[in-house]
């Protein structure tokens, strides 16, 4: 028993070395972007309004629509899958800022590969822009998209999507949606 209790010392003081690294709340180590898509679905919910979206597909010719009522949980829950306040990837990313932009990117093999805040001002406020690149990729399905919100006043005006997917058997599937709020 005296033999193991240096080394149940050294890892009880590694752990805590360790910890003593990570940021006070773990869940927001980067910018929280969950937590405001969550505050513009409640913020849209509250106002209704109605939005213009042009859907393409591959080579055909977009489709417009207006869309009166809706859903904002399902439209821009997408945009949650860009978060990197995932407990795993703490460390995981890079930070570039200057005056006007701050990058996260990357180091290793994430999914989410870049998430760029454009325009940010003071802290607690919405950047003029949020663009993110995710890559995925496994043995059945290898996809890439490049998504983008964009502010006035703290309020979404328009997102968009562009993309590509390809499930194994089949072929690239292309795509993009611009929507516009009114």
């Amino acid at each position: 028993m005296n033999a193991l209790l240096p080394v149940i010392v050294l890892l009880a003081v590694s752990c805590q070395l360790a910890n003593d690294h990570l940021p006070e709340n773990p869940s927001h180590a980067y910018f929280p972007l969950a937590d405001l898509v969550d505050r513009q679905i409640a913020l849209l919910s509250a106002q209704q309004r109605q939005v213009l979206k042009i859907v393409q597909t591959g080579d055909q010719k977009p489709d417009t629509v207006v869309q009166q009522r809706v859903n904002w949980q399902n439209e821009l829950d997408l945009f949650k899958e860009a978060d990197i306040n995932k407990p795993a990837w703490i460390g995981e990313y890079a930070i570039l800022a200057d005056s006007n932009t701050t990058i996260y990117r990357a180091k290793e093999n994430q999914p989410v590969k870049e998430l760029r805040l454009i325009g940010q001002g003071q802290a607690g406020e919405v950047p003029l822009a949020i663009e993110a690149h995710i890559f995925q990729s496994n043995l059945l399905y290898t996809a890439e998209k490049h998504m983008t919100l964009q502010f006035d006043n703290n309020l979404l005006k328009s997102y968009h999507i562009k993309g590509w997917q390809k499930i194994i058997f089949a072929d690239t599937m292309q795509y993009a949606m611009h929507t516009y709020l009114r």
